[in-house]
C-alpha cells in the first residue's frame, strides 16, 4: 500500500462501529481517524481508492460504514469510486458515507448531481467542516439506515452544500491560522514543536506560509489581518473549535 494502513483495536469479525476511511491527505486523515476513535467507532485508513477497493474487497461484510474523500487519485474526484465502488458494495449493506471540498474538479451543483447516481447514503458537499459534521452524525445516520433496507437508504441521499472558503476547507491551515492569531509572539519555527510534534516543522511553516497566500494578506502586519479575518470566519469552523 502506498500509505501505511492503520487500524485501531481489534474485536473480532463484526461489523459494528467499524469504520474504513479512505483520504489522501495525511493530516485530514489523522485528525479524522482521532475524531473517529472519540467517537467510540474503530476507524481503519487508508491513502487512495486502490487501497480502499483491496481492503473493502479482503472482508466486504468487516465495516458498517465506508466514508470516502471527495477527491481521490488517481481519479478525478471519487466520480469513479462512486459509481463503481458504490455500486457494487450497497448491497452488502454497509454504509457509504462521502465527504469532501470538489472545486478544483467540479462545481459543486455538479458534484452533487453526479454523487446522487453514485448512491452513495449519504454525502456532504463543503469545507472540513462537511466532514466534522459527518463525524458528528453519524451515529445518528447509522441508526436510520439500519431502518431502511440498503436500496430505500441509498434512495435518500443528503447533501449539505456550504460556499467555499480560501482555506479550501483544510482543517491544519484553520488550525495553525487559529494557532497564529491567538499567539502573536510565536514564531513560525515554534509551531510544530509546540503544537504539531507529530509534523515535521518546515511543513507547518510552509502551511503558515501559504495561509497568509491564500489569504491575500498584505506583507505589512500579517498578523494583524489575520486576526481580523479569523474573527470574521470562525463561524465557519466552530466544531473544530469545540474540538480543539
Amino acid at each position: 500500500m502506498s500509505q501505511k494502513s492503520v487500524e485501531s483495536q481489534e474485536g473480532g469479525p463484526t461489523r459494528a462501529g467499524r469504520v474504513l476511511m479512505v483520504d489522501d491527505t495525511p493530516e485530514n486523515s489523522l485528525y479524522l481517524f482521532n475524531r473517529l476513535e472519540e467517537e467510540g467507532w474503530k476507524p481503519r485508513r487508508v491513502g487512495n481508492s486502490e487501497d480502499g477497493e483491496a481492503a473493502f474487497a479482503s472482508n466486504p461484510e468487516l465495516y458498517a460504514v465506508v466514508l470516502i474523500d471527495l477527491g481521490l487519485p488517481p481519479y478525478p474526484g471519487v466520480f469513479k469510486i462512486g459509481l463503481s465502488l458504490v455500486e457494487r458494495i450497497r448491497h452488502l449493506a454497509p454504509h457509504v458515507a462521502i465527504a469532501g471540498y470538489s472545486e478544483k474538479n467540479v462545481e459543486p451543483t455538479e458534484a452533487a448531481r453526479r454523487l446522487q447516481l453514485s448512491r452513495a447514503s449519504f454525502f456532504v458537499l463543503g469545507d472540513q467542516k462537511a466532514k466534522d459534521v459527518l463525524i458528528d452524525s453519524l451515529g445518528l445516520l447509522v441508526s436510520s439506515w439500519l431502518m431502511y433496507s440498503p436500496s430505500s437508504a441509498n434512495s435518500l441521499p443528503e447533501v449539505i452544500a456550504r460556499e467555499p472558503d480560501p482555506l479550501k476547507g483544510n482543517s491544519m491551515h484553520w488550525r495553525v491560522a487559529r494557532i497564529l492569531t491567538e499567539n502573536p509572539d510565536l514564531k513560525y519555527t515554534e509551531i510544530a514543536p509546540k503544537f504539531f510534534p507529530e509534523f515535521d516543522a518546515n511543513y507547518i511553516g510552509q502551511i503558515a506560509h501559504e495561509i497568509f497566500e491564500r489569504l491575500e494578506l498584505p506583507r505589512k502586519n500579517r498578523r494583524r489581518e489575520l486576526h481580523g479575518w479569523y474573527k470574521r470566519n470562525r463561524y465557519r469552523y466552530g466544531q473544530i473549535e469545540k474540538e480543539d
